[in-house]
């Protein structure tokens, strides 16, 4: 398992090492709730993002959810980018904690 590249209100974000295409990172939370967060990609810029439940893992609750929606419109760019130097090209990213509240740009 990778080292945690972002971590928010108890989510933490992944790369694993054997990952493969669809550009993707795992969100966990602890008891055993994951969900794959899957990135559609056109010239290194993220278009879209689907979310997926991971079989045999519990798939987060309406909350957890809002709050992994929040950290992938703010980082979802970077995710993308650290799963390409991970998986594609076989380089180290390193971790980044994420503490401060994030803000919904509707909200202002």
């Amino acid at each position: 398992m990778s080292p945690t590249l972002f971590s928010y209100k108890g989510i933490s974000i992944r790369i694993y090492g054997l990952d493969h295409k669809p550009i993707h990172v795992h969100a966990n939370v602890k008891g055993n709730y994951e969900m794959k967060v899957i990135f559609k990609m056109k010239s290194g810029k993220v278009l879209d993002v689907t979310y997926e439940n991971v079989k045999a893992r519990k798939p987060f609750t309406p909350a957890m959810m809002r709050d992994l929606k929040k950290l992938v419109n703010e980082f979802g760019q970077k995710m993308a980018d650290d799963f390409i130097t991970v998986v594609e090209k076989n380089q180290e990213v390193h971790g980044q904690i994420v503490i401060h509240k994030i803000y919904d740009n509707k909200k202002g």
